[in-house]
């Protein structure tokens, strides 16, 4: 046997005696009431059954058969939950070399009290972590976007809002997040051993909506502004030919008479002013008129298909340890 394995096998076959053989109602019901690390309680049979599991499967640890002990160790489980086996199926699955589901089952052990373990055991605890976190790469993922479904590796990962935390090999993973109506955000992310990236998320509207150039009454506005410009300047000119005719009329009629008093000349000056402004006017206005005009045919609706602003952020914590340090590095994509 395992000699790391002897005290707990020592402990639950000490148990499983004393309650099979029956020594004394009152302690056997103590005893079979007693709470198993996690807070739950198993009954004598199953810590019985337990037992016998576990020393089968440290029997097959020792005889390096670690897919035997793993069969062993997780049947044990079923009777009961503890805190010891899960550490020992952690190392036979260290073993076989698949860290991640390593790791997992050393995470059930802490978490059912490191301090439960036995000094022993609890070293093994801590080295095995650390071991496990330098092979491990740690992927945390955030998406704010109601009903995204977040996918890691082609597998349901969860659904939005929220944020998930994973253990998984280093390498090339891919996370995609989909929604109806919105645009697929697809990423490829190289993870890097013992080291956390932060992922986050970022999803935008995938839709066909009617957009103008600019406000639609601001053409309108342009060319009734050209309209009006162009009209006083028509009316400019009316007046202008107007004080120019009154004008060459006292002119006319001075030179017939034998004698011609003083012209005034005042009605050809107001219509030489009103005939520049005029012109002035009606070019003007007639150019902010076209432009207006334009401005109407330029702003007619059209359908447009709405960008894609989103993408993937992704922050690399920083690697602290005794023997070295990294810095953070944030990409946006």
């Amino acid at each position: 046997m395992n000699k790391r394995a002897a005290p707990f096998v020592l402990a639950l076959s000490s148990l499983t005696s004393t309650l099979v053989a029956g020594v004394g109602p009152v302690h056997a019901q103590e005893a079979a009431e007693a709470p198993a690390p996690g807070g739950l309680t198993v009954d004598t049979e199953a810590r019985a059954r337990a037992a016998t599991l576990f020393a089968e499967g440290s029997a097959a640890f020792e005889n390096f058969r670690f897919v035997q002990a793993e069969g062993k160790y997780r049947e044990s489980l079923e009777h009961w939950e503890h805190v010891v086996t899960y550490l020992y199926l952690s190392r036979t699955l260290d073993q076989q070399m698949r860290p991640v589901e390593s790791y997992r089952a050393l995470q059930q052990a802490l978490a059912r009290g490191r301090e439960a373990l036995p000094t022993e055991e609890r070293e093994q605890a801590d080295a095995l972590a650390v071991k496990l976190r330098g092979q491990l790469a740690e992927l945390e993922a955030r998406c704010d976007e109601p009903g995204a479904q977040v996918l890691l590796d082609g597998e349901p990962w969860f659904v939005g809002p929220g944020q998930r935390r994973q253990v998984v090999r280093p390498g090339q993973h891919v996370i995609i997040s989909s929604k109806d109506g919105h645009y697929r955000v697809t990423e490829a992310i190289a993870l890097l051993p013992g080291r956390t990236t932060k992922v986050e998320l970022r999803m935008s509207v995938d839709e066909v909506r009617t957009v103008r150039r600019w406000q639609p009454w601001l053409p309108w506005a342009t060319a009734g502004l050209g309209a009006t410009g162009t009209a006083t300047g028509v009316l400019l000119r009316s007046l202008a030919a107007r004080n120019l005719s009154t004008f060459r009329q006292e002119l006319s009629s001075c030179e017939r008479a034998p004698s011609c008093p003083q012209v005034d000349t005042a009605p050809r000056g107001r219509g030489v002013v009103q005939e520049r402004v005029a012109a002035v006017s009606i070019i003007g206005g007639s150019a902010v008129l076209v432009a207006g005009l334009a401005g109407v045919l330029l702003n007619l609706p059209r359908l447009e298909r709405s960008e894609d602003r989103g993408g993937v952020q992704l922050e690399l914590l920083p690697e602290m340890s005794p023997s070295s340090a990294g810095i953070s590095a944030l990409l946006r994509f």
